[in-house]
């Protein structure tokens, strides 16, 4: 916050968007920053407190978010003064490099934008139809599995009227702990 003197008497000048706080135009941040600038301010003149408060409270949580968006366009900056190192690639693997370069952008978020785009990368990527992560969710009909680990039915003898019993549970839970063959 800063003080002008307006016919003799100190008036608080409150400064948003590029005029408070820059970030690289890489990502396209100024007029974010002023209209998060203005809500955040105008929130905070709705909760009744005194103007010094309203402009401390302001700047105190609004500096946490400049942080965040000048972080990003620090990487996004980066990224463009070396663009030469990712001009080799393939266009698929350049333009997900492009678009995650301020890393405010994930895999996660990309997929949520566009999935379709995100499905055809992953394609790209594996060389082949691609085989989900193994701790991903798994529906089946009307049953939705935590994971895709499945283990097939073992030892059903000892199952009362087809209830799994204590037997199973150690023998499937030393299956689970035992290291792999290889």
């Amino acid at each position: 916050m800063h003080y002008e003197t307006i016919q003799g008497k100190p008036v608080p000048i409150v400064l948003m968007g590029d005029a408070a706080h820059t970030a690289h135009f890489s990502i396209g941040s100024g007029t974010k920053l002023a209209l998060e600038d203005a809500i955040d301010l105008a929130n905070e003149f709705s909760s009744g407190h005194g103007v010094n408060e309203v402009l401390q409270a302001y700047e105190a949580r609004r500096s946490v978010e400049v942080l965040k968006i000048q972080n990003a366009a620090r990487n996004s900056t980066e990224w463009f003064e070396n663009v030469n190192r990712y001009s080799g690639m393939e266009i698929e693997q350049f333009a997900y490099s492009l678009l995650t370069r301020s890393q405010r952008i994930s895999h996660e978020n990309l997929r949520l934008r566009d999935a379709k785009w995100i499905e055809s990368y992953e394609a790209w990527l594996s060389g082949g139809p691609v085989v989900p992560p193994m701790l991903t969710p798994f529906k089946v009909r009307g049953t939705e599995l935590k994971n895709r680990i499945v283990c097939s039915p073992m030892a059903t003898y000892s199952a009362i009227d087809g209830v799994p019993q204590d037997f199973h549970l150690v023998h499937l839970g030393a299956r689970a702990s035992a290291a792999p063959p290889w």
